[in-house]
């Protein structure tokens, strides 16, 4: 499996709600997209209150396989997106656990967080450590989806739930989505 996330920056004074119509009218194009887990259409507004307080766009994807990423990233469709809003650069992750739930299409929120690895840190304990954090996301605290995964070029790791109602502040800057639709 492989996670998969880009994003676009928006101006300031953007109109989010047709960041809000494009979820809308697009989001279930990708519902059956060989190869997709799922796809939940992200976006976060600057006047929110945000940690990190920009006007966002940016999907998160959960894939079976490379097969399914590579049919996508050279589609028409990703070739409109990135006529309208530019090329992005598209940020990958090896999966260590994906839980997700019945009703992740239930979601309301997103929550991501992206910490560096620290050199020489034990990643068999990291992994093992993470796997519980995440499955307890689910088990303890609600979660419709939770997912830890890391990258060995710049050597993080990304911890992605999806929640019904919005999530607490995590003991790591997390950045707050809202959710406009789950394609799976």
């Amino acid at each position: 499996m492989l996670c998969m996330q880009y994003s676009f920056v928006l101006p300031a004074g953007y109109d989010m709600a047709l960041i809000r119509n494009r979820i809308e009218s697009k989001g279930h194009l990708l519902n059956g997209f060989n190869g997709l887990k799922f796809k939940a259409y992200l976006y976060a507004c600057q006047d929110e209150n945000q940690p990190a307080s920009e006007n966002l766009y940016a999907p998160f994807y959960l894939w079976e396989n490379s097969e399914g990423m590579n049919e996508f990233l050279c589609s028409a469709g990703f070739a409109r997106l990135c006529r309208d809003f530019g090329v992005p650069s598209v940020k990958t992750w090896v999966p260590w656990f994906s839980g997700l739930q019945d009703a992740i299409r239930e979601a309301k929120y997103a929550s991501r967080e992206i910490m560096p690895i620290p050199a020489y840190r034990d990643l068999a304990e990291l992994k093992a450590q993470e796997i519980t954090h995440a499955s307890r996301l689910i088990t303890d605290q609600g979660a419709l989806a939770s997912l830890v995964a890391f990258e060995p070029t710049s050597w993080s790791l990304v911890r992605f739930s999806l929640w019904h109602d919005r999530p607490l502040p995590a003991e790591y800057p997390a950045q707050i989505y809202n959710v406009g639709y789950i394609a799976r």
